[in-house]
């Protein structure tokens, strides 16, 4: 960011970086969690994994979504995702409480669909803001919040 930008697109920049950061930060938490559900709900290994693959299964619909974008426009999208992630952290509560996986695996597939959303709607709005030079550094070092360091580009 530099100080000939418009102070709406640093604005804007910082809030697609921190959503970036806080639906990155989410997602460490499934895996995290992932042990205690299986010790919790008494799953098989192959049980335990649902929940990764439930998360996952949205970005099948990635298409789709994108072609909602010219229709719903990008900050509408990133406001639609943050909904989806906090819809589906509130549905944990209930599924923890009464003991219900199948409602444990629905949070996790819309916590996935927010996820989806989030990139989906990000990525382009990212790199169509500030100049052109810089779009690739600040898609990249928004991603670094949410890849793991493994997938992560070993130079910038």
């Amino acid at each position: 960011m530099n100080s000939t930008e418009p102070r709406s697109t640093r604005v804007l920049l910082l809030t697609v970086y921190s959503i970036y950061f806080f639906c990155g930060m989410a997602l460490c938490f499934e895996g995290a969690f992932n042990p205690e559900f299986k010790d919790y709900f008494q799953l098989s290994y192959q049980q335990q994994q649902y929940t990764t693959f439930a998360k996952n299964i949205p970005f099948a619909l990635a298409v789709f979504i994108g072609l909602l974008i010219p229709r719903l426009g990008y900050k509408n999208c990133l406001s639609i995702a943050m909904g989806l992630f906090a819809v589906g952290t509130l549905l944990l509560v209930p599924g923890l409480q009464s003991g219900s996986y199948g409602l444990v695996l629905a949070a996790f597939f819309v916590i996935g669909m927010g996820f989806n959303f989030e990139l989906v709607a990000g990525n382009p709005l990212l790199s169509g803001l500030g100049s052109p030079q810089a779009a690739r550094a600040g898609s990249t070092s928004a991603m670094l919040w949410v890849r793991s360091p493994r997938s992560s580009p070993r130079s910038l």
